[in-house]
This record gives structure tokens, sequence and C-alpha cells, in this order.
């Protein structure tokens, strides 16, 4: 039995485009027929087609489909096969651990007028840190930024960190900034094994969420206000408050952050 190219496509859920499209890497066979030479599938073309289909199905390129459906040999056919399921399965934990961050931050927000001003004593967890600018520098660090797109790509995995190593002085010049995240996402994405990266250990600390508008600057009324509530209540500062930025949101014009900050106590 034969298809014309418009059954052939319809059967594959693809357009007689996209086939004509697979021909120029050779993995649409068919025969012309008639008069007019049209193009006619047999059932061993579609067999085939549905071979391409499920390769594509698989999120392997036209043109590794087409080294795919040619390939003979069984064992290299399965070691392909088999780096294709780590790679989707490392794809679909990058999935869930985003919906999770997804999440939290959608908590964070919905909880955010409860959680501004208000202090409470908890466990920063153990993470890790590309700090790209340092204090007292107006430039970002150049051996660091050639890791930056990388960070970057990983969010909302990892978050935009502010550091105030100067709590005494805190302001723009006393600042490092970089990216955070927390010890377990960093090994899932091997962040804490590229250089330049810092292991953040995991310390008692004073929380509280801030709100701020960013273009009147950065997020120092927050870690002032902070500051100020721990020297009221007796509470020593035991190192550089943090801050993590986990939404960004712009207003008529007006960019406002939103982030978790965080201030180190003496040790229990």
């Amino acid at each position: 039995m034969h298809y014309k190219i418009q059954e052939a496509a319809r059967m594959l859920g693809i357009s007689p485009q996209t086939l004509r499209f697979y021909e120029q890497y050779g993995i649409s066979v068919h025969e012309r027929v008639g008069d007019g030479q049209y193009r006619h599938y047999s059932n061993t073309s579609i067999d085939l087609l549905m071979s391409l289909r499920k390769c594509r199905n698989c999120g392997f390129t036209v043109a590794q489909t087409a080294e795919i459906i040619r390939q003979e040999d069984g064992a290299q056919l399965a070691l392909t096969l088999q780096e294709r399921a780590e790679a989707m399965e490392r794809q679909a934990e990058m999935q869930t651990r985003i919906a999770q961050s997804l999440r939290a931050a959608a908590e964070l927000l919905q909880r955010s007028k409860s959680l501004i001003g208000r202090y409470e004593v908890r466990k920063r967890p153990a993470g890790c840190a590309l700090i790209i600018k340092r204090p007292g520098t107006e430039r970002l660090d150049a051996h660091a930024m050639a890791r930056v797109a990388e960070w970057a790509e990983w969010m909302p995995l990892v978050r935009w960190m502010t550091r105030y190593p100067l709590v005494r002085s805190a302001g723009e010049a006393g600042t490092e900034k970089g990216f955070m995240t927390d010890e377990k996402t960093a090994a899932f994405l091997g962040a804490e094994r590229q250089e330049g990266a810092e292991r953040l250990p995991e310390c008692a600390c004073l929380y509280t969420v801030i709100r701020w508008h960013s273009a009147q600057g950065e997020p120092i009324a927050g870690v002032r206000e902070g500051l100020a509530y721990m020297e009221k209540n007796g509470i020593r500062i035991a190192g550089a408050p943090v801050v993590s930025t986990f939404w960004n949101v712009n207003v008529k014009d007006d960019p406002i952050s939103y982030g978790e900050c965080w201030f180190p106590t003496q040790n229990e």
C-alpha cells in the first residue's frame, strides 16, 4: 500500500513541508509514481518515518535522527539512546527544581506583607556563591565574569545576592555582588566545582524579608533596619549580612525588588 505525502504527513502528525525538509537529510524514503512523479510512501517508508518521529519526540535533532536511523551498530545505538535518556532525566530534574523554586518564590510573595519587618531566628542553609564584585571596587571582577553567563542561565535555581562585609559602614562601595544557591542545588548544577566558587557554611541568623525600590539604590535601608533591630535587642552580629533577591517587578517604570535578608548571629 502506498500513501500520498498529505496522508503520510497526517499519519505522523506533521506537515508535508516538514516531511520534505526531512528529505534533505536523506531520512524520508519515498517513491515517485505516475506521470506527475508524485511522492508516494510505502508501508516500509511509514515504519521508518515512525522511528524518525520517535527520535524527534525524544529530543534528537534532525541531523542526529538521520545518524541514528542509519546506525547499524547495536552497541553504539544503545549508547546513544542511553546518553539521551540520562540527559532527559537531568532535564526533568531541572524542571522539577525550577518548579519548586517558583513555588517557594510564590509563597514568599503571598506572605511578603506579613514577613516584611518581622524578624525570626533561622538557620541559613549551607550553600555556594560566586562573587563577581568586591568591596571598594566600581567594576565587576573580570576573572569571575567568565562564569557569569552560566550562573545566569541557572536562574531561578540561583539568586542574585548582595553581601555587606563592612556592616558598620554598609553602602554601595562596601558591598559584594554575585550569585548564590543552596548546597544541594550547587551540587546538582556542578556550581561548587567551578573555579572561584565559594562555600557558604550553615549559620544561625536573624531572618527577614525586605522590599526595596531598585531605582533608589541598594537594599541598604532594609539591612540598616535589621542592624538597628539587633542592636536594640542586644543581638550581636557575627558575620556579613546577605540579601538574596527572589523576585523583581517593574510597575510604571518603578523597579521593585523582594529579597530574603540574613544577619549572622553568635553561635549558640
